[in-house]
């Protein structure tokens, strides 16, 4: 889970309440800290969740290193409206942590900006099925955005399915 550092402690915090058997590791600290935790972290896999931050997972080539390496079966970006600038280092950093598939989590809502939202989409849709996702944002919207949401996953997967079709023949 990748959160703003504000929110950090309430993640683990919560997942203390609500789910006190999942074993939880805290990915934050001095360069030093996060060195001996990289370390430690690699030579185990008895852990549940990894808790981050942005700054953790954007920072230096190792931390980004070792958070593309671990290979997560889900990836948690909360306050994932902060990805919706698909030019930016962040989230060209964000992307390249693997995991089975992503999730983002948010509070603000969308506005009426298909670039924004085909950024978001392309950051979580990378390689799956964006008809499932389509379908479940669309629920949770307003009529309006999700037939913007709709005309874009459209195009992406049209643009998608071109761009594959001209590298095959290459």
């Amino acid at each position: 889970i990748v959160s703003p550092s504000s929110v950090l402690e309430n993640w683990s915090r919560e997942f203390q309440r609500f789910c006190p058997d999942l074993r939880i590791e805290v990915y934050y600290g001095s360069q030093a800290e996060r060195r001996d935790l990289r370390m430690d972290l690699k030579r185990r896999d008895d852990y549940d969740v990894l808790l981050t931050t942005y700054d953790m997972a954007t920072g230096s080539h190792d931390d980004q290193s070792f958070l593309r390496k671990s290979g997560f079966d889900v990836c948690v970006f909360d306050e994932g409206h902060m990805l919706k600038n698909r030019k930016s280092q962040k989230y060209a950093k964000l992307l390249r942590i693997s995991g089975r598939w992503r999730l983002l989590l948010t509070g603000t809502p969308l506005q009426n900006n298909l670039q924004e939202l085909v950024s978001l989409l392309n950051f979580i849709l990378l390689k799956r099925d964006p008809w499932f996702v389509c379908v479940y944002v669309c629920v949770h919207m307003n009529t309006y955005l999700c037939i913007h949401l709709l005309l874009c996953v459209c195009l992406y997967m049209y643009v998608y399915s071109s761009f594959r079709s001209e590298r095959a023949h290459v």
